[in-house]
């Protein structure tokens, strides 16, 4: 099964992790309720950092998983701008 790999802004994120998560959210919620399968790495991420006292802007823990999923996504992924209007259906697809 494919999915949308959803890139988002996370360690330099303007208004600071939290609300990065927030949005990753948002979006990846998105998806999910027009049916498209999403990974997002900051929302699946972020509560397992901060939950787990990992640190969330290591990328020597990080970037293995993440690596493993964008390897595993289909050459169609997703990059959103947090900030900027989600794309239409059309454009999700």
């Amino acid at each position: 099964m494919s999915f949308i790999y959803l890139a988002t802004p996370y360690s330099k994120f303007k208004k600071g992790l939290d609300e990065a998560d927030r949005l990753a959210s948002f979006y990846a919620a998105v998806l999910i309720k027009e049916k498209l399968p999403v990974f997002s790495p900051i929302a699946h991420s972020h509560a397992i950092a901060k939950h787990g006292k990992l640190a969330g802007k290591d990328h020597l823990i990080w970037m293995p998983l993440d690596f493993a999923f964008t390897e595993s996504a289909p050459s169609s992924t997703a990059s959103t701008p947090l900030l900027q209007p989600f794309p239409n259906r059309a454009h999700a697809r």
